[in-house]
């Protein structure tokens, strides 16, 4: 009975399709199949759900559906870990989410035996899955020696158990040299390296600890990473309240040489004046265009860019199966703090509450089941008539708590730019 009454409130009124247009094109979009179709003008003037027989159209979704337990259903094996290196910094970036690196505990260093054991804890509660782990911190190039020895160690032991195990690793840059270059390199190490655009922009907010910017720092030494590798990074930015346009923090990048970027918004408190106000929503928006006809553009030169959040894939049939379930925080997708604690994420590792166990006590597992219950998107009623679910997933569970105070409530200003994000995804990705 409570599988039924979840099925009607999730689905009294589906999103059988959505239509929008861009560069006066018009398009429509089927959430359940994942069918994506270009239309003339006239047909996407006289495109509405009164057109279909009432109820006739809705029997797929909720056929697929009823059968689902998210229990049984979700990735429930272990996938990927992140790896608190570093609970210490070398920046002192004025918008910081994680107290300067601190996670709000003291400044420490994971040992080289806990990195090891955490590589163990994964290959051992990840089952028959491919594996990956993420170096974050703080700054994990502080800790360097440690990160270098469980790649070799992670390696080593994943080739002896049949896994394939890939890293990747989140830098502010400060420290990056040729020689860690050639390593990260060597061993084909994904990179996630932090600048949020030109000088003006980037120094805004990214500082150093005796409080000058950043950037003349950190670009030379990412222009330097570039050019010794083609692909297996990103550039990941921040924009705030006072950043004026991140279409042009993005083409400055795109111009610079990166090819693969993220512009992602701040996450502060509902107090802080740098928050993105609902106000901005429009010009945020109008900017996401700009980008995605700058990528259209460009591609059709040759050049093939990415913009993180317009990635998206429909080739692996119906968009039910991929993304009824969130992101996984919790469940196959874990953090490890610097003393071995596991937490659902990096973003929720500061709050003791969300302590889910540790790498040598296991997993609570009534806690683990709590967190497959938020992955449900059957679980978020503000989802439930969402034309974009299929594809977002709900959002970021952390967000929600952090700005919302409550993990099942995405913040509504990120899903009206979440769902410009896709529609733009959906263009590039099928053009």
């Amino acid at each position: 009975m409570k599988k039924i009454e979840r099925i009607k409130h999730i689905y009294s009124k589906p999103p059988f399709f959505h239509k929008f247009s861009f560069l006066k094109r018009f398009f429509v979009f089927f959430p359940v199949s994942g069918t994506f179709i270009e239309i003339d003008k006239n047909s996407y003037q006289n495109l509405n759900l009164k057109i279909f027989p009432k109820n006739k159209f809705f029997l797929e979704e909720y056929e697929i559906y009823k059968n689902f337990n998210p229990k049984f259903n979700s990735p429930n094996n272990l996938k990927s870990l992140c790896l608190l290196v570093s609970q210490k910094c070398n920046m002192k970036c004025d918008y910081c989410f994680v107290d300067g690196g601190s996670f709000g505990k003291e400044d420490r260093l994971m040992s080289a035996k806990l990195a090891k054991d955490s590589v163990d804890f994964l290959i051992k509660n990840s089952k028959n899955r491919n594996i990956e782990i993420d170096f974050f911190g703080g700054e994990p190039l502080l800790n360097w020696d440690v990160v270098k020895e469980t790649i070799v160690y992670g390696l080593s032991e994943g080739k002896k158990n049949n896994k394939n195990l890939r890293f990747s690793l989140t830098t502010n840059g400060v420290l990056l040299t040729d020689d860690k270059i050639e390593f990260l390199n060597k061993n084909k190490i994904s990179l996630i390296i932090s600048l949020d655009g030109p000088k003006n922009v980037n120094d805004r907010f990214r500082k150093l600890k005796n409080g000058e910017g950043s950037f003349y720092l950190i670009y030379p030494k990412v222009v330097n990473l570039i050019k010794k590798r083609d692909d297996g990074y990103y550039i990941r930015g921040t924009f705030t309240e006072e950043t004026k346009s991140i279409f042009l923090s993005a083409k400055f990048l795109f111009e610079e040489g990166f090819k693969n970027i993220s512009l992602e918004p701040v996450i502060v408190d509902e107090k802080n004046p740098i928050k993105i106000k609902k106000d901005s929503m429009k010009k945020i928006k109008k900017d996401y265009e700009k980008i995605g006809e700058y990528i259209l553009n460009e591609k059709k030169k040759g050049n093939n860019l990415n913009f993180y959040h317009f990635l998206i894939s429909l080739d692996e049939g119906p968009c039910l199966g991929k993304m009824s379930f969130g992101c996984g925080a919790g469940v196959e997708y874990l953090a490890v703090d610097s003393i071995g604690n596991l937490y659902p994420c990096h973003f929720l590792s500061e709050f003791d509450e969300f302590r889910i166990g540790n790498i040598y006590n296991g997993i609570d597992e009534e806690l683990k089941d709590y967190f497959i219950k938020l992955n449900d998107l059957s679980n978020k009623p503000k989802c439930s008539s969402c034309w974009a679910k299929y594809l977002c997933g709900g959002g970021c569970i952390a967000h929600s708590y952090l700005i919302n105070n409550d993990p099942l409530k995405p913040p509504l200003e990120f899903c009206s730019l979440q769902k410009k994000r896709v529609e733009i995804g959906l263009f590039l990705s099928n053009i």
